[in-house]
Protein backbone atom coordinates (compact mmCIF):
# COMPACT_ATOMS: atom_id res chain seq x y z
CA UNK A 1 0.00 0.00 0.00
CA UNK A 2 1.74 3.35 -1.19
CA UNK A 3 0.98 6.55 0.92
CA UNK A 4 1.76 9.86 -0.49
CA UNK A 5 1.85 13.47 1.59
CA UNK A 6 2.68 16.45 0.60
CA UNK A 7 5.27 18.12 3.27
CA UNK A 8 5.51 21.75 3.14
CA UNK A 9 9.55 22.87 3.85
CA UNK A 10 11.28 25.89 4.54
CA UNK A 11 14.42 27.56 5.08
CA UNK A 12 15.03 28.05 9.26
CA UNK A 13 16.48 31.50 10.24
CA UNK A 14 19.97 29.02 11.17
CA UNK A 15 19.86 27.68 7.35
CA UNK A 16 18.09 24.17 8.13
CA UNK A 17 15.23 22.93 6.52
CA UNK A 18 12.38 22.29 8.35
CA UNK A 19 8.89 20.86 6.93
CA UNK A 20 5.38 19.91 8.67
CA UNK A 21 2.91 17.54 6.77
CA UNK A 22 -0.48 19.09 7.25
CA UNK A 23 -2.46 16.44 6.78
CA UNK A 24 -0.81 14.57 9.84
CA UNK A 25 -1.24 16.05 13.11
CA UNK A 26 1.77 16.87 14.77
CA UNK A 27 4.26 15.31 11.79
CA UNK A 28 7.34 17.17 11.11
CA UNK A 29 11.11 16.51 9.88
CA UNK A 30 14.16 18.47 9.73
CA UNK A 31 18.02 18.80 7.93
CA UNK A 32 20.77 20.50 7.50
CA UNK A 33 19.88 19.96 3.60
CA UNK A 34 17.08 19.19 1.49
CA UNK A 35 18.37 16.01 0.80
CA UNK A 36 18.86 15.31 4.68
CA UNK A 37 15.14 16.95 5.49
CA UNK A 38 13.45 14.74 2.77
CA UNK A 39 14.93 11.70 4.41
CA UNK A 40 14.00 12.88 7.80
CA UNK A 41 10.65 13.63 6.67
CA UNK A 42 10.31 9.74 5.18
CA UNK A 43 10.55 8.58 8.40
CA UNK A 44 8.71 10.31 10.25
CA UNK A 45 5.62 9.98 7.62
CA UNK A 46 6.80 6.22 8.25
CA UNK A 47 6.46 6.26 11.97
CA UNK A 48 3.24 8.17 12.26
CA UNK A 49 1.32 6.64 9.47
CA UNK A 50 2.49 2.63 11.84
CA UNK A 51 1.00 4.13 14.29
CA UNK A 52 -2.16 5.09 12.87
CA UNK A 53 -2.29 1.41 11.63
CA UNK A 54 -1.56 -0.48 15.23
CA UNK A 55 -4.36 1.46 16.41
CA UNK A 56 -7.55 -0.23 17.20
CA UNK A 57 -9.51 1.76 14.76
CA UNK A 58 -6.84 3.35 12.44
CA UNK A 59 -8.15 6.29 10.31
CA UNK A 60 -5.75 7.73 7.99
CA UNK A 61 -6.38 11.44 6.84
CA UNK A 62 -7.46 12.26 3.15
CA UNK A 63 -4.37 13.90 1.37
CA UNK A 64 -4.20 17.38 0.43
CA UNK A 65 -4.16 18.53 -3.11
CA UNK A 66 -1.13 20.47 -3.28
CA UNK A 67 -2.85 23.63 -5.08
CA UNK A 68 -5.14 23.36 -2.06
CA UNK A 69 -2.38 24.43 0.30
CA UNK A 70 -1.55 28.21 1.21
CA UNK A 71 2.58 28.76 1.15
CA UNK A 72 4.05 31.87 2.63
CA UNK A 73 7.07 32.88 1.08
CA UNK A 74 9.88 30.82 0.86
CA UNK A 75 7.94 27.47 1.19
CA UNK A 76 7.87 24.95 -0.83
CA UNK A 77 5.81 21.49 -0.99
CA UNK A 78 7.18 17.96 -1.95
CA UNK A 79 5.44 14.72 -1.94
CA UNK A 80 6.58 12.01 0.06
CA UNK A 81 5.63 8.67 -0.47
CA UNK A 82 6.00 5.53 2.05
CA UNK A 83 4.91 2.17 0.68
CA UNK A 84 3.77 -0.63 3.55
CA UNK A 85 2.79 -3.92 2.74
CA UNK A 86 0.65 -5.57 5.36
CA UNK A 87 1.63 -9.16 5.96
CA UNK A 88 -1.50 -11.14 6.33
CA UNK A 89 -2.56 -14.64 7.84
CA UNK A 90 0.61 -14.41 10.52
CA UNK A 91 0.24 -14.62 14.18
CA UNK A 92 2.46 -11.46 14.71
CA UNK A 93 -0.12 -8.80 13.52
CA UNK A 94 2.33 -6.23 13.96
CA UNK A 95 4.54 -7.99 11.04
CA UNK A 96 4.95 -5.56 8.17
CA UNK A 97 7.57 -4.80 5.63
CA UNK A 98 8.66 -1.45 4.63
CA UNK A 99 9.09 -0.52 1.28
CA UNK A 100 10.11 3.07 1.04
CA UNK A 101 11.94 4.86 -1.43
CA UNK A 102 13.96 5.95 1.51
CA UNK A 103 17.73 5.50 2.34
CA UNK A 104 17.20 4.22 6.13
CA UNK A 105 17.24 0.30 6.79
CA UNK A 106 17.03 -1.63 3.26
CA UNK A 107 16.84 1.13 1.03
CA UNK A 108 18.85 3.57 -1.55
CA UNK A 109 18.60 6.01 -4.06
CA UNK A 110 16.87 8.32 -2.00
CA UNK A 111 15.81 11.66 -3.67
CA UNK A 112 12.60 12.65 -2.51
CA UNK A 113 11.31 12.65 -6.11
CA UNK A 114 9.63 9.28 -5.76
CA UNK A 115 10.53 5.87 -4.70
CA UNK A 116 13.01 3.88 -5.53
CA UNK A 117 13.75 0.47 -6.02
CA UNK A 118 14.23 -1.80 -2.85
CA UNK A 119 17.20 -4.37 -1.92
CA UNK A 120 16.11 -7.51 0.66
CA UNK A 121 18.48 -9.48 0.76
CA UNK A 122 17.65 -12.83 2.32
CA UNK A 123 19.09 -13.27 5.48
CA UNK A 124 20.33 -16.14 7.25
CA UNK A 125 16.92 -17.82 9.06
CA UNK A 126 17.99 -17.33 12.70
CA UNK A 127 17.16 -13.81 11.99
CA UNK A 128 13.53 -14.73 11.73
CA UNK A 129 11.65 -12.31 13.95
CA UNK A 130 9.57 -14.62 16.61
CA UNK A 131 6.51 -15.63 15.29
CA UNK A 132 7.02 -14.30 11.60
CA UNK A 133 8.09 -17.16 10.76
CA UNK A 134 5.28 -17.01 7.87
CA UNK A 135 5.21 -13.69 7.20
CA UNK A 136 8.23 -12.96 5.49
CA UNK A 137 9.65 -10.46 7.96
CA UNK A 138 13.62 -10.52 9.20
CA UNK A 139 15.27 -8.12 11.14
Amino acid sequence: MTFIYPIIFHENEKGRIEGYFPDLDGCRAEGETLELAVRDAMEAEYNWIMLELDDEDPELPPVSHPEDLELKEGEFIRNISVKVRLVEGCEDQSARRILAGGPRGPFHGASGSGPSEPVFPRPPEKSLRPGAENCGLYL
